[in-house]
């Protein structure tokens, strides 16, 4: 069981998201694609998500990480996502990545309750002067 995973994102980002994690899990994820708008061409965009999303989905459901809300990408993958059925979550971070791909034996709305959580909590101010030996 395995959750699919689209990447709909502006150039680069995506695919610089992928290769970290594919770095730091020493293999790159085989439900995992990237969507990348090269452009405002919104109907190739809509015809490489809808591609992407029956390459990952293998029954166990798929979530769309977008990276920013109102955007090209995203509008699009949301579209898509009310389609097909799917989830949208935007803001998208390396975490929230990770997060999804640790949890593979999760059901959907656990796995989206942990990433989401992920990407806000992987969010910090770090003050001049923190201590980071002073934290729990």
């Amino acid at each position: 069981m395995s959750v699919g995973v689209l990447l709909a994102m502006h150039r680069g980002m995506g695919e610089a998201m992928l290769a970290t994690v594919s770095e730091i899990f020493g293999r790159t994820p085989d439900n995992v694609r990237v969507v990348s708008a090269d452009s405002d061409d919104t109907m190739t965009l809509a015809r490489n998500l809808q591609e992407a999303l029956a390459e990952v989905d293998h029954g166990d459901g798929v979530v769309i990480l977008s990276d920013l809300y109102g955007a090209t990408p995203c509008n699009v993958a949301v579209r898509i996502g009310r389609e097909a059925n799917v989830p949208v979550l935007t803001g998208a971070n390396l975490p929230m990545l990770i997060r999804l791909l640790n949890y593979p034996d999760l059901e959907l709305p656990a796995v989206l309750d942990k990433v989401s959580h992920a990407g806000r909590d992987a969010v910090m101010l770090i003050r001049p002067g923190f201590d980071p030996e002073g934290v729990d």
